[in-house]
């Protein structure tokens, strides 16, 4: 039988500036890191701050007290990491996820029963993003269904309406 899949595509606002470094230090040392790693870590992502150069003036310097290193090699890393621990939250549908894109989708024959667990997963979700501090971008997510041409025409208005 023919199925129909349910996606919401997920877009977050300034997530690797965002990244805040005592949670990400926690999501590191469940890795079994070393104290001496443990060190390494929080003295990287400690005492950084900030300044812009515009028109010869230069601004005051301030402190980066959240974000992952721009144009670092462990930048990445440390926002994969921290990210990495988001599709635990979300029970019913399944995940993607590439860098700061998230992708969830559910399948099944019947509109309402997919868009209800891509609520409830959307849901969770956003509880994750709330503990993380991450802020979903409303203007970067979507929500698709997709199908074959006579399954969608099949779909009841109701579910064209959900989508």
């Amino acid at each position: 039988m023919e199925s129909l899949f349910g996606a919401i595509l997920l877009g977050l606002s300034k997530a690797f500036d965002l990244v805040n470094h005592d949670i990400l230090l926690t999501k590191l040392s469940m890795y079994l890191t070393s104290d001496h790693t443990m060190q390494w870590f929080k003295s990287y992502l400690s005492d950084r701050s900030q300044t812009c150069i515009m028109s010869g003036e230069t601004s005051m310097s301030l402190p980066l007290v959240l974000g992952v290193p721009q144009g670092s090699i462990l930048g990445p890393l440390f926002f994969s990491i921290y990210i990495s621990d988001l599709p635990l939250s979300i029970q019913s549908s399944d995940t993607d996820m590439y860098a700061d894109d998230t992708t969830i989708w559910s399948s099944g024959n019947m509109c309402e029963s997919i868009q209800q667990s891509l609520q409830e997963n959307l849901n969770s979700a956003n509880c994750w993003f709330s503990v993380n501090v991450m802020r979903p971008n409303a203007k970067k997510t979507r929500q698709i269904l997709i199908g074959t041409s006579q399954k969608l025409r099949c779909a009841d208005k109701t579910c064209m309406n959900l989508f």
